[in-house]
């Protein structure tokens, strides 16, 4: 959403939860579109390029693991895990009572280094500039010279994982997404 600033500039309105710590240790569920939703993800080599990006993340950010993922012809579903390296997950109560995705964390793990985490956003922000310049140096031939394109549109959807029955949902709703 866009909406004007005070000083008549155009202002870009955060779809995030103001209240939400997104480096907070749980599971994100998360879509990126592709720029203008075109079709730029429906050839091996860019479904290459993406996949290779989705597993470096956990490399480049220690204190979070990737899950189910899927790339489709004009968008990526994947689900983020934002906790300590070598924890296993599991469902805890949160501040409020309802229950949320965390994972066990003892003995050495414990308040150590490894639980430093990056916010939600850090990560996106890393990943698509990543893929999009592997995309750009890997499209380019001989006979072309590629203006510099954008893979991926400006933002992208999440969905605060709350749950097992939530994170079962989701799950199937990504390995089924390829049927619709």
């Amino acid at each position: 959403m866009v909406t004007k600033h005070d000083s008549g500039k155009k202002q870009r309105r955060s779809i995030r939860l103001k209240e939400h710590d997104y480096s907070k240790t749980g599971a994100y569920f998360i879509t990126i579109c592709t720029q203008k939703h075109k079709l730029l993800l429906n050839n091996n080599k860019t479904r290459l390029i993406v996949e290779k990006w989705w597993d470096a993340i956990p490399v480049k950010f220690p204190a979070v693991h990737t899950d189910q993922f899927i790339i489709m012809p004009n968008h990526i579903h994947g689900i983020i895990i934002i906790g300590p390296v070598g924890a296993d997950q599991c469902v805890c109560p949160d501040s409020r009572g309802s229950t949320r995705i965390a994972p066990r964390v003892s003995g050495e793990l414990a308040g150590s280094p490894l639980q430093q985490k990056p916010a939600l956003g850090k990560i996106i922000q890393w990943f698509k500039p990543m893929t999009t310049n592997d995309y750009i140096r890997n499209t380019r031939t001989a006979n072309t010279s590629l203006s510099p394109i954008k893979l991926w549109q400006r933002n992208y959807y999440e969905h605060i994982i709350r749950d097992e029955d939530d994170l079962y949902r989701i799950r199937q709703y990504i390995s089924e997404n390829p049927l619709k």
